[in-house]
């Protein structure tokens, strides 16, 4: 019995690790009026490129809606592109996720802003000379 007992309490400490892990990311949140961010690019500071846009093809974060990319600890940059006329968006470079992080990144038509770090601000829309694959 108290075999038992000792193994389901690791197993439950097991679990709830796991899922303290979960904790740590970036959430995107749209504050647009109108315009959807249909293309979510996060990667380490260190990445040459983009890599693939992290909401898919057919998925999109609606004006009001966030959504949470959970994520390893490391240094990313953030690129998010609104699905309006002409493809705007915005980077936010060097964000810090470490152990059970959240950080949060908002976007509306004229900003990108970081919302939790301690040196939040926000930065004008910009360009990156990184490539973009889909």
């Amino acid at each position: 019995m108290k075999k038992i007992i000792i193994v389901l309490m690791i197993m439950a400490v097991g679990l709830s690790s796991c899922s303290l892990l979960n904790l740590q990311g970036i959430e995107v949140i749209n504050d647009s009026e109108s315009d959807n961010i249909a293309y979510v690019f996060i990667s380490p500071s260190t990445d040459s490129s983009w890599g693939d846009n992290l909401l898919g093809d057919d998925d999109s974060i609606a004006p009001g809606e966030s959504q949470f990319f959970g994520l390893t600890a490391d240094t990313y940059d953030i690129l998010l592109v609104f699905d309006d006329a002409e493809y705007t968006g915005g980077a936010y470079y060097e964000i810090e996720v470490g152990m059970f992080t959240q950080h949060q990144v908002s976007m509306d038509e004229s900003y990108i802003q970081l919302l939790t770090a301690e040196d939040s601000r926000a930065v004008s829309k910009s360009s990156d000379s990184r490539s973009l694959t889909k």
